[in-house]
């Protein structure tokens, strides 16, 4: 290839240089001719791209030449659209949701143990209404006693159901078989009849039986287990569109670290568990859908908190369920949060 090109740049040179002058002067050498034939009539290509290309903007200066205000681009359309009539979404969820619990109505399934006495005690601290279900009696009243001894003096609730100081938060308690589907309904009437609809519920219904490796998960001490799980499903369908409908609704249940990694001997009670979460999880769900089908910022969240044992963090959990009403929905609606690390 070189020496083609080298022969034919030789070949160029000898052919210039044999002709006479007066041949040179009609045949202008081509690099001269240039000036002379670019002509308005036929403009070189380089020269003509400026003048043809007026019709046919260039891409680049067509879009900011098209991006008139009749149609303003996309990203300066979105934050001309943002009014103060059309809030962005997130900053609507900081707004409508308030900072505290403070005056919300909240229900504490399965309230009659020490979990259940510490958040009950959290929550009318900081001037939550509360309403304490339970199957045993006595032990609800056992409740309302040791929150009375905790408040110090105060009256009685609206009934005489609970604790209440002078204009302050109140605790009613309420006998409830949250295992029977037509008792939840009942329970769920009697709340709105004289409370109104609730903006919480904290579901610690719970227990565990295992052992034995897997031939000892015997399908009575399953059926045990299964109980938290069924109280969970009538509790929540019974108070789902309380939660949906309130400013800042919350839900949340106890789950175990077993579900991360469950053993054979806990196999029935990983089992549940998991479930459990699985259905609360689910809650979530519908919560973000009605409220994006609404077209309205999310409000309600539904959380799993998870422990190894619940023994010692009776007053953690209390502090975590409280502390979800200051944080918008969309941050904590379908999370699960760990108790067990710092």
């Amino acid at each position: 290839m070189p020496d083609d090109v080298s022969s034919r740049g030789f070949a160029a040179r000898s052919t210039t240089e044999g002709r006479s002058p007066v041949d040179s002067t009609p045949e202008t050498p081509a690099v001269e001719r240039a000036p002379v034939d670019s002509t308005p009539e036929e403009t070189p290509v380089v020269e003509r791209a400026p003048v043809d290309s007026t019709p046919e903007t260039p891409v680049v200066e067509r879009a900011q030449r098209d991006e008139t205000p009749g149609e303003t681009p996309v990203v300066e359309r979105a934050q001309r659209d943002e009014t103060p009539e059309e809030t962005p979404v997130v900053e609507r969820a900081q707004r409508d949701e308030t900072p505290d619990v403070s005056g919300r109505l909240v229900l504490i399934a399965g309230a009659t143990s020490a979990s259940g006495l510490a958040a009950a005690r959290a929550l009318t601290s900081a001037g939550a209404r509360v309403i304490a279900v339970g199957r045993d009696a006595e032990r609800l009243e056992a409740l309302a006693a040791a929150l009375r001894q905790a408040q110090g003096p105060g009256g009685q609730g609206p009934g005489g159901h609970g604790p209440q100081g002078p204009g302050g938060p109140e605790v009613s308690t309420e006998v409830c078989d949250l295992t029977d589907e037509a008792a939840v309904s009942a329970l769920a009437e009697r709340v709105h009849a004289e409370h109104g609809p609730v903006d919480g519920v904290l579901h610690l219904v719970g227990g565990w039986r295992g052992g034995g490796g897997l031939a000892g998960q015997s399908d009575a001490d399953f059926r045990f287990l299964e109980r938290t799980l069924t109280a969970l499903r009538h509790v929540s369908r019974a108070f789902d569109e309380d939660l949906r409908a309130s400013t800042a609704g919350r839900l949340a249940v106890v789950s175990s670290t077993a579900v991360a990694r469950p053993l054979a001997g806990g196999a029935g009670y990983a089992a549940v568990k998991a479930a459990t979460e699985a259905w609360t999880r689910a809650v979530a769900q519908g919560f973000a859908k009605a409220a994006r089908d609404a077209g309205e910022p999310l409000r309600a969240a539904s959380v799993v908190f998870r422990v190894t044992s619940l023994a010692g963090l009776e007053e953690r959990l209390a502090e975590a369920f409280t502390g979800l009403w200051g944080q918008p929905a969309a941050d904590v609606n379908d999370t699960v949060i760990d108790l067990t690390r710092s």
